[in-house]
């Protein structure tokens, strides 16, 4: 019990000091992932259409830096990286646990851009299986602006980088989206 006392009197504190008490914010969990394979733009664009005000996103890098949308750095459970790639499987350790699988920092940009999604929840429709790339950062950024450019409602990014480690890293993402890609810093919020 005691350790609860801390969470509840956080979560009290920010019910607190909300301006509106009426009206709850809408995140799009890696987009509508209940309909779509998580992490593809036909799941973020979904979420939105569904009312969102942020799509949640998960950030990891390819091996040529570049910034995909995936929950882990294991792709394998996700996509068809196993079919097309069988070499590239390994055993690495996270967290002082032994983990097979397919990484994301094993693969090129190009090379990811080959894989196609696929539903990881047995209990989810496996309907849309294959249909979808894994989208990169930029994509998402573009997905959302032109969302924004034609919609009454304005959507935001709520972003957990998953692969991207220490403040530096978090600091170049900010720092790359405020001044190369001109994104408002209200519109991402990295938490």
């Amino acid at each position: 019990m005691r350790s609860l006392l801390p969470l509840t009197l956080g979560l009290l504190l920010c019910f607190l000091s909300c301006s509106s008490y009426a009206k709850p914010l809408i995140i799009a969990h890696r987009g509508a992932s209940g309909y779509r394979p998580e992490h593809t733009l036909a799941s973020y664009a979904l979420g939105m259409e569904q009312g969102a005000d942020y799509i949640e996103i998960d950030l990891v890098a390819t091996g040529d830096g570049v910034l995909i949308c995936r929950h882990d750095c294991e792709i394998g459970s996700s996509t068809d990286a196993e079919e097309k790639f069988p070499r590239k499987k390994r055993t690495v350790i996270i967290d002082g646990k032994k983990e097979s699988g397919f990484f994301a920092q094993d693969f090129t940009l190009e090379e990811i851009k080959l894989l196609r999604t696929r539903e990881r929840s047995p209990f989810r429709s496996t309907r849309f299986d294959g249909q979808f790339s894994i989208p990169t950062f930029e994509e998402i950024l573009q997905l959302v602006e032109n969302y924004n450019k034609t919609s009454e409602k304005k959507v935001g990014i709520w972003d957990a980088p998953s692969g991207v480690t220490g403040l530096d890293d978090f600091g170049k993402v900010v720092s790359w989206l405020i001044v190369e890609k001109h994104v408002d810093p209200v519109v991402v919020l990295i938490v």
